[in-house]
């Protein structure tokens, strides 16, 4: 997002963006979005899912997800909340610790909510072709890591025993 402020309104972009109504489309790439974010390890921080989530506003027309946003910011603390959203602050370490505290104490319930706002469609590939590569990404990597760990190669070899032997990557 830009820091750039729009012509037409004078506020900053996202302010922008969270007062236009979404179309359904729209909605359904929010929603993939932070179900992505919420089930894979990625780069972006959790400051970045909670600035998402609010994206969800311009969509309560088509799945209301107020009462998910209401208990992030009432887990977060309103002024906190506030903050992470107008991105008052830049790359602030105590607002991501807290950020993150919050995605892993809502982490269920909030993939729960996001999945039951997928149209029947995306309801369907989530449950059928997301679920098995899921599946098999978690098989191939646990099966490298049993493969090294049983050659006696790998990094970790247990709690308190001695990495002897490690591979170079």
């Amino acid at each position: 997002m830009s820091d750039k402020n729009n012509t037409e309104t004078n506020l900053p972009y996202h302010s922008y963006h969270l007062n236009k109504p979404a179309n359904a489309n729209q909605c359904q790439e929010i929603y993939w979005n932070l179900l992505h974010y919420s089930q894979n390890n990625t780069n972006s921080l959790p400051t970045h899912f909670i600035r998402e989530l609010e994206q969800t506003k311009r969509c309560d027309k088509f799945h209301d997800l107020k009462d998910l946003r209401k208990s992030y910011k009432s887990h977060l603390g309103k002024e906190i909340y506030n903050k992470i959203v107008k991105q008052q602050q830049r790359r602030d370490k105590d607002l991501e610790f807290l950020a993150c505290q919050t995605l892993i104490h809502y982490s269920q319930w909030t993939v729960k909510r996001l999945v039951n706002s997928l149209s029947f469609n995306s309801k369907l590939y989530y449950y059928t072709v997301g679920k098995t590569e899921r599946f098999f990404k978690t098989i191939s990597a646990s099966s490298v890591l049993n493969y090294y760990n049983n050659e006696n190669k790998s990094f970790y070899l247990g709690p308190g025993k001695v990495i002897e032997n490690y591979i170079r990557l």
